[in-house]
């Protein structure tokens, strides 16, 4: 009987550890699995942040180019416009020499 009776009070012990126990590896299994979906979270988070630095990028680069090839552009209209102006002045010039050799002429 005391064999029996030093069993139950061990298993009596026992069963409020053994709750306590499985209490904490579920406590520890919730929170593991918090973290595993945080680092989850923040590995998307970090794809996500990458693609966008490559998106500004590619942003970046065709403002760039279109900065650049609006200069050239104006560039070439300037361009235009000077040779414009000077052959307006050449052909002014031109009418004024044709109209003074003909008032000569006359």
């Amino acid at each position: 009987d005391v064999l029996r009776l030093q069993e139950q009070e061990e298993l009596a012990q026992r069963s409020p550890l053994e709750e306590a126990l499985q209490e904490l590896q579920e406590t520890l299994q919730g929170e593991r699995q918090k973290l595993l979906d945080a680092h989850e979270k923040m590995k998307t988070f970090q794809q996500e942040a990458a693609q966008t630095r490559i998106q500004l990028q590619e942003s970046r680069k065709r403002l760039e180019d279109f900065e650049l090839e609006t200069k050239r552009n104006m560039e070439e209209k300037e361009l235009d416009l000077r040779t414009a102006r000077a052959e307006g002045r050449g052909a002014a010039a031109e009418r004024r020499r044709s109209s003074e050799l003909e008032e000569d002429l006359m």
